[in-house]
């Protein structure tokens, strides 16, 4: 049985990969919950201060809440509505990395054709960074749904028909987005591109998905900007971590993301020197500082980097980094060996000049970015995107696999004749 016959009764598909994946996540949660130690985490204490009506908590309090809320919200609910709110929460992660599936399948068949929508939804169903991240209450699980569903439908939108209510979705799952991870609003300016690669050009039909979209983005964060007013007396955007960047227009700096690199260096020195002494009896190798453009181009690559088998200090220079044989293995076979494919696909997609698919497929580079201007490019903070490298990985292997059948049947026939 081919691909084509496999693809034939494509619901029917979807509906196993996704039924498969949701059982697979609940017996491994199952096994883990009974088996492993429960990982505290700062969601749960602020889930548990929501559960006793501390939604406005002082400042002097409520400022060491440096996370956005949804994933603390949802905690709450759990604490309120079912008897065990950490068990409640691995099942809410199976659940929606059963969803991911779905919307993996279909953002790749949009995108890049039926063939490729299916290798990403296996590749989702057996990716072992989805399981890793469902026993624990963390953003985890639920960005690696919310983002990629943020541009299918923003894709369907532009691709398949002018539907509004495409664009409410989008924007919906956006808000949520933020309200999980409050460095996805960096995304906004480029999701709204999207739209403008729409054919034919017209700018009546540009600007108003693009404002509908920020409408409704702008209407449901409103109550949460509205108790971050409250809390801090001035306008705070998701949580204290983005007054790094309004610190410029409005208010002050309630957070440490913007250091200097000497300060940097001297909190990673603080945070990390323990670990870097005990790293360097292990494996005989010193930190050092990283100089301030040697700090980026590092962050840059270790964003991409697809395995740790040498031990090695990242960040700026006292962070120790090394992974184990299985760790590494599993990096290579789930990601490293198709970010080769990305970048020789990325060649195909200019030449091709079908410049929405190469939009799409910039999205890691402008993360990327992002995580090397802050120093903070760890290897969970690159998962969530992932799934744009491997289906534009998936699609070139598809690509160059036609391309040499073809050749090659186009010799055989010549020789025939």
């Amino acid at each position: 049985m081919n691909v084509s016959q496999i693809l034939r009764n494509e619901k029917r598909l979807v509906w196993i990969l996704t039924s498969l994946t949701f059982l697979i996540r609940l017996v491994f949660v199952i096994y883990f919950y009974n088996t492993k130690d429960f990982v505290h985490t700062q969601y749960i204490d602020w889930g548990e201060q929501f559960a006793i009506g501390n939604w406005v908590i002082p400042q002097s309090i409520s400022s060491k809440m440096v996370i956005a809320p949804f994933i603390s919200i949802l905690y709450f609910l759990f604490l309120k509505l079912t008897p065990d709110p950490v068990f409640s929460f691995y099942v809410y992660n199976c659940l929606v990395s059963a969803l991911t599936i779905p919307v993996l399948f279909y953002f790749g068949k949009l995108l890049l054709g039926s063939k490729t929508g299916l290798f990403l939804a296996i590749w989702g169903t057996v990716y072992y960074e989805f399981f890793r991240y469902s026993p624990v209450v963390l953003k985890e699980s639920t960005l690696f749904l919310l983002l990629p569903v943020v541009i299918l439908y923003l894709l369907k939108y532009v691709l398949e028909a002018n539907n509004r209510k495409y664009i409410v979705i989008s924007a919906l799952a956006f808000v949520l987005l933020i309200h999980t991870d409050e460095r996805y609003l960096f995304f906004l300016p480029f999701f709204i591109l999207i739209p403008v690669l729409k054919k034919p050009f017209n700018l009546k039909k540009i600007l108003t998905p693009a404002l509908l979209w920020v409408a409704v983005i702008f209407i449901f964060s409103t109550p949460w900007l509205i108790r971050n007013y409250l809390v801090y007396d001035h306008v705070v955007i998701l949580s204290p971590r983005t007054t790094a960047f309004t610190k410029h227009l409005w208010g002050e700096d309630l957070t440490t993301v913007t250091i200097s690199h000497a300060e940097g260096i001297v909190r990673s020195k603080e945070k990390f020197l323990d670990q870097a002494k005990q790293f360097e009896k292990e494996y005989g190798v010193s930190p050092r500082e990283f100089g301030r453009m040697e700090t980026k181009i590092r962050a840059f690559i270790n964003y991409w980097q697809p395995t740790y088998f040498k031990a090695q200090y990242i960040v700026r220079g006292y962070r120790p980094q090394v992974w184990s044989l299985k760790h590494n293995l599993l990096s290579l076979i789930f990601y490293g060996v198709f970010l080769p494919f990305y970048l020789i696909g990325l060649i195909v997609l200019v030449l091709k000049r079908n410049y929405l698919v190469l939009f799409i497929a910039f999205i890691p580079f402008w993360h990327s970015i992002l995580h090397s201007i802050t120093v903070s490019a760890l290897e969970r903070y690159r998962l969530p995107i992932n799934f744009i490298i491997i289906s534009i990985g998936i699609w070139t292997i598809l690509y160059l696999y036609d391309k040499i059948k073809n050749l090659l049947k186009s010799r055989n026939s010549n020789n025939i004749e």
